[in-house]
């Protein structure tokens, strides 16, 4: 049996004013949607604020990981 293929991250930034008011200390925020092979899909907030990088369900969550590759990515290409 072949392994199952990763899931596809889809990243989007979100304007963190508009979601968490206008006196909110995140400095950045995405949605991830995260679909499986099979379809399932998971939606995941990762925020930046003084605590550093950290999604909804926990630091070590692959969508914070996601979110930091892009990042790196962005940055190399400036």
């Amino acid at each position: 049996m072949a392994p199952n293929p990763p899931p596809v991250m889809k990243v989007r930034e979100i304007d963190p004013q508009v979601l968490c008011g206008r006196r909110t200390t995140v400095e950045q925020l995405f949605r991830v949607d995260e679909i499986a092979h099979d379809g399932n899909r998971t939606v995941h907030l990762v925020f930046l604020d003084r605590h550093g990088w950290y999604c909804e369900h926990g630091t070590t969550c692959p969508a914070v990981r996601e979110v930091m590759k892009l990042g790196r990515r962005l940055l190399r290409a400036s």
